[in-house]
């Protein structure tokens, strides 16, 4: 399977992945960013060691490499599990989902030092669809007072895109998601221990608290996609995420379907033909 396949399927799960945080949201933010980057990490070290994988290399790398997964994967699912707690779930999955227009911008600037004018469009035209997409059919407007899990939502939004058009350039192996994983848990239950009150997930919760910990994959498959595939392709790709995501939280009935969506989608899938629009070309010549 090639690099950006991975980051395919990261795209799917991220589609997902925030309506599963939803559902959890009786459980902290900190309590429940703790046990699903546990349940990940514990998973995919399992798995290392079922192939035979040389585990104790993956410990032994610099602490750069540690600094730069933790602040990446680590925080980022701290703040975006807290920002669900303190704003409605549609309005921070909104601002979230920022971050694939952002990550075209950062891609472009961060590898070709440039942006043309048909990415600049393109981001232009995405961030137009995002925003068509999330304003609400109340009447007091979009955001109907800010909250903090608004501020949190943004900048796990420009932290994920920044991570993300940065770890081309990294060096280090894939296995140490998993050790940077288990540092981010406990660092995570750290500060629910010092901020928050435990509950436990009772019933059906437990069964999206594991799909949550098995969703953790998608970290290794996107920090996978970022460092080999083609960035600005999935960049971009990235833009139906929100799309796919809001549809995800009509069916769930955590927003109502309206025009709004239907001008935004537009919006959003052209977009994502103009960012690419060289690439399809030559598709076509083919």
């Amino acid at each position: 399977m090639s690099t950006t396949s991975y980051g395919l399927i990261a795209l799917v799960m991220f589609t997902i992945g925030n309506i599963l945080v939803v559902l959890t949201n009786a459980i902290p933010g900190l309590q429940m960013a703790a046990m699903s980057l546990f349940l990940g990490a514990l998973g995919m070290t399992l798995y290392q060691a079922v192939k035979g994988q040389p585990i104790r290399t993956y410990w032994r790398q610099p602490p750069r490499h540690y600094a730069f997964l933790v602040s990446g994967v680590g925080v980022y699912t701290a703040l975006i599990y807290v920002a669900f707690r303190h704003a409605p779930p549609f309005e921070v999955n909104a601002i979230n989902y920022l971050w694939p227009i952002l990550l075209v911008a950062f891609a472009t600037l961060f590898h070709t030092g440039r942006l043309n004018a048909p990415k600049i469009v393109g981001i232009v035209m995405g961030f137009i669809g995002t925003f068509l997409i999330f304003v609400p059919a109340h009447a007091n407007g979009f955001m109907g007072g800010l909250q903090a899990g608004h501020f949190l939502a943004l900048i796990a939004a420009i932290l994920w895109a920044a991570y993300s058009a940065s770890a081309k350039n990294k060096t280090y192996p894939a296995g140490l998601m998993a050790p940077a994983m288990f540092i981010s848990a406990f660092l995570c239950a750290g500060l629910h221990l010092m901020f928050e009150k435990t509950v436990m997930p009772v019933g059906i919760e437990w069964v999206y608290v594991l799909l949550l910990g098995f969703f953790r994959l998608s970290y290794l498959f996107w920090d996978e996609s970022m460092r080999g595939g083609n960035v600005v392709f999935l960049a971009s790709l990235a833009y139906f995420v929100p799309l796919a995501s809001t549809l995800l939280f009509i069916a769930f009935g955590y927003t109502a379907a309206n025009i709004w969506i239907a001008l935004g989608a537009s919006f959003i899938v052209s977009g994502c033909i103009i960012v690419n629009l060289r690439d399809l070309m030559r598709l076509i010549k083919r």
